[in-house]
């Protein structure tokens, strides 16, 4: 079960890493939120081709 529920837990770890780092921190925080909120949106891309590719 662990198995399952551990990468969605890492992608909203990294997702709210990335936006609490928008928020609190000053000058590196920018481009580190930046990178942690792109990450998943590149899996979610690449899910989507991957899926659609499958259907083909």
């Amino acid at each position: 079960m662990t198995r399952v529920f551990a990468v969605p837990a890492l992608i909203a770890v990294l997702t709210v890493a990335g936006l609490l780092s928008a928020l609190l921190v000053e000058e590196i925080g920018q481009p580190v939120s930046w990178l942690a909120l792109t990450v998943p949106l590149l899996i979610l891309a690449w899910c989507v081709c991957r899926f659609a590719m499958k259907r083909r």
